[in-house]
């Protein structure tokens, strides 16, 4: 029986690049923002729309939802396409 030894691993990063990554992922998350609120801005019109078709446990309920979508951070969702997502810096689109 052999055992091998543990493989590490070192990641070479320069400054540079570092802050590249950062600020992609900053634009990533300012992105997600302006989603967010894009999303959040279309649930309320269409609350809105809806309400006097909707029993008013419902409109509680979906108001309740949009207050936590509105207050809470952004949370991953599952089965998101990272393809809709802006591409990191230095990348374009098909090469993630």
């Amino acid at each position: 029986m052999t055992t091998e030894e543990p493989q590490q691993v070192v990641v070479d990063l320069s400054f540079r690049e570092i802050r590249q990554h950062l600020e992609a992922a900053h634009q990533r998350v300012e992105w997600a923002e302006r989603q967010k609120l894009t999303l959040l801005n279309h649930f309320k019109a269409l609350l809105q729309e809806s309400q006097p078709h909707l029993d008013a446990n419902r409109v509680a309920q979906l108001e309740g939802f949009i207050g936590q979508m509105d207050a809470g951070p952004l949370a991953p969702v599952p089965g998101l396409n990272q393809q809709n997502l802006p591409p990191a810096a230095g990348r374009r689109p098909h090469d993630s």
